[in-house]
């Protein structure tokens, strides 16, 4: 979907915003989050190339996420490489949060997750080289505590170094500065998805 949010943890304010690249009508990332017991589970997914097969990609890695989260994140990147065997494939990353903040997240390919506006500034979490349902599926691996920070995941649509400083305000919406990143660095030439997520308390 372009635009989601998440509505039964209130404990976060967490948004995404998609825009598909110039030309074409159909968004190749996808993006979910949902909760398990009482973990948020975020899902970005950026299917290989662009248009309707990319999107089929993408959407398929989300949605087994959604139908088939048992609470490991390891374990669900394996089932979306063997699921998405018959698609182009897809970059993907997936994060487990906790109430108090502990944090897991993998990533396989070129989605972005970046902690930003805590104690030690801005820090990148990057996925390994490969793709899942194609070659390499072997994802990165972060553990965390998750703060008063903003964690912002992102595919390649949108430069991996941009400064997000500007986009980052206390009294904006997770939503507000999702589609204002994707408004602001979006790539015309290729999709472009943003999650913005922080704890409210």
């Amino acid at each position: 979907m372009p635009l989601g949010s998440l509505r039964d943890a209130p404990h976060f304010d967490c948004a995404w915003y998609s825009r598909a690249m110039e030309g074409e009508r159909v968004c190749g990332d996808t993006a979910t989050a949902f909760t398990h017991e009482d973990d948020v589970i975020f899902v970005m997914a950026d299917g290989l190339g662009h248009g309707p097969e990319a999107a089929m990609a993408s959407s398929a890695a989300c949605k087994l996420a959604e139908r088939r989260f048992t609470g490991g994140v390891e374990r669900v990147i394996s089932e979306m490489h063997q699921e998405l065997q018959t698609t182009v494939g897809a970059s993907v990353g997936v994060g487990k949060i906790s109430a108090t903040g502990d944090s897991e997240y993998r990533a396989v390919g070129n989605v972005v997750v970046r902690r930003e506006g805590g104690p030690t500034g801005s820090i990148r979490l990057n996925g390994k080289s490969g793709i899942v349902g194609g070659h390499r599926a072997i994802s990165s691996c972060y553990e965390f505590n998750l703060g008063r920070e903003w964690l912002v995941a992102y595919t390649d649509g949108i430069p991996s170094h941009c400064d997000l400083s500007e986009c980052l305000s206390a009294s904006d919406s997770a939503m507000d500065i999702a589609r204002a990143i994707v408004r602001r660095y979006g790539k015309s030439y290729d999709d472009a998805t943003c999650m913005v997520l922080r704890k409210n308390r």
